[in-house]
């Protein structure tokens, strides 16, 4: 078996319609193809896929809300706080106990999202990103 990756993240939704400019403006993602029979949205530009889905119509259902247990990275801190706090206007970057960053906020439906930083004194025995 040929090493594994991750494809795509899917994130349920409550309401298409008002989560998809949240995830277009907070984290500049866009929108690569819909299908409204299945409630879809895939979205794209990170390294990862990005779907929204309603629940009842993908053949997938979690209720929104809570931590969704995925981390995203980024390379510059003041940047993607801007753009998060466009959204988010409490958002803050704290210490994470590994030494890096994190950046923690909800969306609209109440998923928590995460978004890593490299720390100055990072413990390297406890990576939270892998090296890119």
């Amino acid at each position: 078996m040929s090493a594994l990756h991750l494809g795509t993240v899917k994130i349920p939704v409550t309401d298409l319609a008002r989560s998809l400019p949240f995830y277009c403006d907070t984290l500049g993602l866009s929108v690569l193809f819909t299908v409204e029979k299945y409630g879809w949205v895939q979205l794209s530009g990170g390294q990862f896929g990005i779907a929204l889905y309603e629940i009842g119509k993908s053949d997938t259902s979690r209720a929104p809300g809570g931590d969704l247990d995925f981390h995203m990275i980024c390379e510059d801190r003041a940047t993607t706080l801007a753009q998060v706090r466009r959204q988010c206007p409490d958002a803050a970057w704290a210490d994470h106990v590994s030494g890096a960053y994190v950046l923690r906020f909800a969306d609209p439906d109440g998923n928590q999202l995460h978004i890593f930083a490299r720390g100055e004194n990072e413990d390297d025995s406890l990576k939270t990103y892998p090296q890119t």
